[in-house]
């Protein structure tokens, strides 16, 4: 026999007022709901976050089954307003599965689990507008656990058997179906006290009875929920994320949290971190803390909820279009980057030793070794295959935060990083390329300068002697070159800021010719792969595939400039705005802005910070902005539970609007059955999506495309401008504009009473 569990709970605090931006309603729609639709929606919005349920992800397998009017019989509703309450909390809430009006939570529940047991649903809400609970299969429920439902049963008044005799049989029948036999604690309530029962069942193993006002009873076996062993969990990324409609919710979550935390310690960081991110729908407004331990974080939260500002309190909107990620180029790095990474992300640790092998199998030295060993990594022969690892490593840290690239780019040697993260070039092959490159250039003479100035490429004229080696944006270029030359050429664009770049090489210029060749030997050798994702070439500034990732594609890139500014210009223009830049240093960060002003641009890692709090910095970022495509990834906790949704609720006028009546009272006679069918087209138009001009007094709103769920917003709209209560059923029975339009006309000059607020 199939066992059900309790596993979230809604709508038994209450509240006055609604948050219908929250459900997406406008006010006159809010006002016009019945307030058992508007309690119903938060119960099971609070329900499913009892649950731990995200229930974006779940709503075509989610039922809801509801009791109209606790105590008042088993017959299923179907016919007027009241009994569609069901239905319109699953519209509104956008569920695909059942949707059940019935006048008897304790029935809701029963048919609820009857539905979970056919496969008709996977997840169910049931109960009331006074209270819901959410409920799974056990087999198919991990945490939170309230309480088991092993099986239910209904029973009827019978003219010759007494109430006392059927409850015995009920329940009889009930203990059979969950295959138990010995005697059980009995126990009755009202309809309305099922779902405070079925919460905290009094024994071990219970049979509750739901008496019902007119003979109709449900017979509940309950029993507790079973205690689960706590396991040790790996500590993820310690980033709390906390999300709303707007920044007041934000800080109200903020509010919130804290005051639980502070009552309940039995909680770990960790365990907080992933609740919040997988157990909770992420909004639109964001806030993601960065601490260390259970102080910091308290303190973080009460810094939001005061709406003040830290270093470490992200807060941002979330932005279309992804991430893309940007591979630093030579010149960003140091002594011992990346060793504290190493030490505290297995992630990080397993994948720069991964590629560090690799990369010795070609130089002949360690890599690893010279990285973590804080040995200088100024030579152009270290210096390249150094950030190739930091990086590869950083990608794949990223990449198990959940963090897909919608484009990647990089800039000089940082391409290679890029390319095969995208999977254009192999491992093997991409070390292959990254020390010979290194050792060739070492390999030749020093000398020539390099120079970043504030110019753009119209405003110099280079030559045999002089190179433009990057453009870095529109203004901003480095030359490389002779040094007379170059220096001739700066002294000739006075009032141009210049900074002399520390190199032992002028790379990107006419001084690579000579390895050129040798290097195209080792290019000719590698194969290309089918890219993950596209890499925007820093060669030509626009996507590249398989057939321009040739060997002298890798001789051009050694030699020609660097154009950063036109690759981060075309991923701009596909909708990108936020940015990883993934290196030992924020080099390239200010180069993105530059291009485009009004981009997110992060970097992972900063020579002047500790290593882990930025790049935990820098996914809080991310996840603020919405750049994180699985956030759930980057987190391992147990269970916790956290305080729901603050709905931000707003007082809603006394009654409907009523402008129609308004308008019409003001209008002649003669005028009045037109007034009625203008304003039905508006609102059929309004319901599609439509032109009003596009509906004629004939139309049929069925044929255009009105369905179930859409008569419901219709009706709404409808009472919204009249005040008239209109059973749904005759949205039905006048599928025309001018019958519909003619119905309420003649209700409403026949003086009909109105719904009253």
């Amino acid at each position: 026999m199939s066992a059900f569990v309790v596993v979230g709970v809604g709508g038994l605090s209450g509240g006055d007022g609604f948050d219908a931006e929250f459900f997406g309603m406008s006010a006159d729609e809010a006002t016009a709901a019945a307030p058992a639709v508007r309690a119903a929606l938060e119960a099971c919005w609070e329900a499913a976050e009892s649950a731990g349920v995200v229930l974006g992800d779940r709503r075509a397998e989610t039922g809801v089954f509801l009791g109209a009017e606790p105590g008042a019989g088993l017959r299923v509703r179907t016919d007027t307003a009241a009994e569609a309450l069901a239905g319109q909390v699953a519209g509104v809430l956008g569920l695909g599965g059942p949707a059940v009006t019935v006048d008897s939570a304790s029935v809701a529940l029963h048919l609820a689990v009857r539905s979970l047991a056919t496969g008709g649903c996977a997840l169910a809400f049931a109960g009331s507008d006074a209270g819901v609970v959410a409920l799974e299969r056990l087999s198919d429920a991990s945490e939170p656990v309230l309480s088991v439902v092993r099986a239910t049963t209904v029973t009827g008044a019978e003219r010759f058997v007494s109430r006392r005799e059927a409850h015995e049989r009920g329940i009889r029948q009930a203990l059979a179906a969950a295959d138990l036999f010995d005697p059980v604690d009995e126990s009755q309530v009202a309809d309305g006290g099922l779902v405070e029962t079925l919460l905290s069942p009094q024994s071990p193993l219970a049979a509750v009875t739901s008496v019902g006002a007119d003979g109709i009873d449900v017979h509940v076996i309950v029993e507790r929920a079973p205690s689960r062993p706590v396991a040790d969990v790996e500590q993820g990324a310690l980033t709390w994320v906390l999300s709303g409609r707007s920044p007041e919710v934000v800080r109200a979550q903020a509010e919130r949290l804290g005051q639980r935390l502070r009552d309940d310690t039995q909680w770990s960081p960790a365990d907080v971190a992933a609740a919040l991110v997988s157990h909770r729908t992420l909004f639109e407004h964001r806030v993601a803390i960065v601490a260390d331990d259970r102080p910091g974080f308290l303190r973080a939260l009460d810094t939001v909820a005061a709406g003040a500002s830290d270093m470490d309190v992200h807060s941002g909107r979330v932005r279309a279009g992804g991430v893309a990620f940007a591979f630093t180029g030579q010149g960003a790095q140091r002594p011992g980057m990346g060793r504290e990474l190493h030490e505290r992300f297995p992630v990080f640790a397993q994948a720069f030793d991964e590629v560090c092998a690799e990369l010795s199998v070609h130089t002949g030295w360690s890599v690893a070794d010279a990285v973590l060993s804080g040995a200088d990594l100024g030579p152009t022969g270290v210096a390249q295959p150094a950030l190739f690892a930091i990086e590869m490593a950083l990608f794949r840290l990223v990449e198990s935060w959940g963090v897909r690239p919608s484009h990647v780019i990089g800039h000089s040697i940082g391409e290679f990083a890029a390319a095969c993260a995208a999977g254009l070039l192999s491992l093997p092959d991409a070390c292959a390329l990254v020390a010979a490159r290194g050792r060739l250039m070492q390999a030749l003479p020093e000398g020539g300068a390099m120079v970043a100035l504030r110019a753009s490429v119209d405003d110099v004229a280079v030559g045999a002697t002089v190179s433009i080696a990057a453009v870095n944006s529109p203004n901003s270029l480095v030359l490389s070159g002779d040094e007379d030359a170059l220096r001739e050429l700066v002294d000739r664009l006075p009032g141009r800021r210049a900074r002399w770049l520390t190199v032992s090489h002028a790379f990107h210029s006419a001084r690579m010719d000579p390895m050129l060749e040798e290097f195209r030997a080792v290019a000719a050798g590698v194969s290309v792969g089918v890219p993950r994702f596209p890499l925007v070439s820093t060669l030509t500034g626009r996507p590249v595939d398989g057939v321009d990732l040739s060997g002298d594609y890798w001789v051009r890139q050694v030699r020609e400039a660097v154009r950063f500014g036109d690759a981060v210009d075309y991923v701009a223009r596909q909708g990108v705005s936020v940015f990883l830049e993934l290196g030992p240093d924020a080099a390239l960060c200010p180069m993105i802005r530059e291009n485009v002003p009004d981009a997110v641009a992060a970097p992972a890692l900063r020579r002047d910070r500790p290593e882990a709090d930025t790049v935990r910095g820098a996914l809080a970022r991310l996840l603020v902005h919405g750049a994180v495509a699985n956030p759930s990834a980057a987190y391992r906790g147990r269970w916790i539970s956290l305080p729901t949704y603050p709905f931000q609720r707003a007082a809603l006028s006394a009654g409907p609007d009523e402008r129609f009546t308004r308008l019409l009272a003001a209008a002649p006679a003669a005028d009045r059955a037109d007034l009625a069918l203008d304003m039905v087209r508006e609102h059929i138009a309004a319901v599609l999506g439509m032109d009003v001009a596009a509906i004629g007094p004939d139309s049929d709103g069925f044929e255009l495309g009105i369905t179930s769920m859409l008569a419901l917003e219709l009706r709404q709209r409808l009472r919204a401008d009249t005040g008239l209560e209109l059973p749904l059923s005759v949205i039905f029975d006048c599928p025309t504009v001018a019958a519909l339009s003619k119905h309420v006309l003649t209700e409403l000059e026949s003086g009909e009473p109105v719904m009253q607020p």
